[in-house]
């Protein structure tokens, strides 16, 4: 058997090396194996992640689109504004009171208590819509309409509420 050994002793200390090769080989195989996966774990969140970023991102500009369409604005502004809508669509704005303003979440809603003579029923529509139309955002809540002299003219108390963002 040492006979046997010493004949064969270089084929045996190559065998021997070559099957710790492979198990060190397969050792860092599956090490890296192991790795690829923790890396593609990796770039799967951050693929979400990304994702929800971009949602973040899209609301972004929609909340500053929002912006834009509720402008700050005081009440003389705001006044002037209905004011002039009323003399455009062919109303006479007899008188107009600012409230008090109700704090939302992102806005302030500013009640405004107008009275407004019109000539008939589609000048009173035509103001409401020039109000509810209107570049910035304002809402007619509350119209009452009532008959007012021998002309058939109108008299409204509307209710109008304008919109103020907060930033």
């Amino acid at each position: 058997m040492a006979d046997l050994m010493g004949k064969h002793k270089n084929k045996i200390i190559n065998l021997g090396i070559f099957i710790l090769a492979i198990v060190v080989a397969w050792n860092i195989y599956n090490k890296l194996g192991q790795d690829k996966a923790a890396l593609e774990q990796k770039q799967e969140l951050e693929k979400k992640k990304n994702v929800v970023l971009e949602n973040i991102r899209q609301l972004e500009i929609k909340i500053d689109s929002y912006k834009n369409l509720l402008p700050a604005k005081d009440a003389s502004v705001v006044m002037g504004t209905l004011s002039t809508l009323a003399r455009q669509s062919g109303g006479n704005l007899l008188s107009i009171k600012p409230g008090t303003g109700e704090r939302k979440q992102d806005y302030i809603e500013v009640p405004f208590d107008l009275v407004v003579s019109c000539a008939n029923y589609h000048t009173l529509g035509k103001f409401i819509s020039a109000i509810e139309s209107y570049q910035d955002v304002y809402q007619v809540e509350i119209v009452q309409v009532r008959p007012e002299g021998e002309k058939n003219e109108l008299t409204a108390d509307i209710k109008v509420n304008a919109i103020i963002f907060v930033e």
